[in-house]
């Protein structure tokens, strides 16, 4: 029996067969990612333009640290034996030592020395035995203690460098008025007793003070500190000599225009006592001796303000007289 006949297309209008329609291309597949280690589902990882950037970043400096294999191991072994006889030369020998590992690819403020010295070998091993990471522990102990001490010796030598030079830097300035730069002074009473008990009265610090110990370092921080506490006196005299001006200018002032400028001088001159008030509390609490310079520049400013107060009310009952 015959198959049927599969029927025609349907002729055109001109009577020929319509075209048959064609089947679109299929789209092109997606194009894939890098892919990383598999994560905890064993599916790869797609990685993202930035982490291939931070991957190959790693591979370079890896690269580096194994070509200085033999640089980094000498370095960490001067390190683990140096002597430092004082704590300037402890000081100096860290800032050779931070440029020297810098160099060498291995920073003394990055990650711990013996972790980050774990490269593989592509055939199966470490570039750097177990003997060479023992070391890199022991050398990375001591330049961290190294680090610590130096920024924070630096800190307390820099702030006390500063206050001393703040009041001239101050008056310097044409745009700061009297009460503001008294007030700049004040701000810096807080700031550097702030940093003066972070650095030596935190919870801390007597735990970091035996890791320097033990680290070799020479002396304390304390010496730094006390030089901090030693400079502050500057701030109280800087502010004493602003009201000490305004009261100067008071003085030569004719008798009718004083009533003008005596209430400014009263203002100044509690900002200033505000001041010296606060610092000897202050040192008081650390069990830092008050200079006795301080403490007379306190009872004079405190002559000022009666001085200045009585012209203010001399001048107001003279008003009130005149009225009636």
């Amino acid at each position: 029996q015959a198959l049927p006949t599969p029927p025609l297309p349907p002729a055109s209008a001109g009577g020929a067969a319509a075209p048959t329609p064609r089947t679109p291309a299929p789209p092109p597949p997606p194009s894939r990612q890098p892919a990383g280690p598999p994560d905890a589902s064993q599916r790869p990882q797609v990685l993202t333009p930035a982490e291939l950037m931070k991957r190959h970043l790693r591979k370079k400096a890896n690269l580096k640290l194994v070509e200085a294999r033999e640089d980094l191991l000498a370095a960490m072994e001067s390190l683990a034996a140096a002597q430092w006889g004082d704590v300037e030369t402890a000081l100096d020998a860290y800032d050779t030592l931070a440029r020297q590992m810098d160099d060498l690819g291995l920073p003394v403020e990055g990650e711990a020395w013996a972790e980050r010295l774990v490269i593989s070998k592509k055939g199966g091993g470490s570039h750097f035995n177990d003997e060479d990471l023992a070391l890199a522990s022991r050398a990375h102990a001591r330049a961290s203690a190294l680090y610590d001490f130096a920024i924070r010796a630096r800190q307390l030598r820099q702030r006390a460098a500063n206050v001393t030079a703040l009041s001239a830097a101050l008056e310097a300035n044409p745009s700061l008025s009297r009460d503001k730069r008294i007030a700049r002074l004040h701000e810096a009473v807080h700031a550097a007793v702030k940093l003066y008990r972070e650095t030596l009265e935190a919870g801390a610090a007597d735990a970091d003070q035996r890791r320097f110990d033990e680290a070799g370092i020479p002396g304390a921080l304390q010496p730094f500190g006390d030089q901090l506490l030693a400079a502050l006196p500057a701030l109280a005299h800087g502010a004493y000599a602003i009201a000490a001006d305004e009261l100067s200018s008071l003085r030569r002032e004719a008798p009718s225009s004083q009533r003008f400028r005596a209430s400014r001088v009263a203002t100044i001159a509690r900002q200033a006592l505000a001041v010296h008030i606060d610092l000897c509390a202050q040192l008081e609490h650390l069990k830092h001796a008050t200079p006795d310079a301080v403490s007379q520049e306190q009872a004079e400013l405190e002559n000022a303000i009666t001085e200045a107060d009585a012209l203010v009310g001399d001048h107001e009952e003279a008003e009130l007289d005149d009225t009636v």
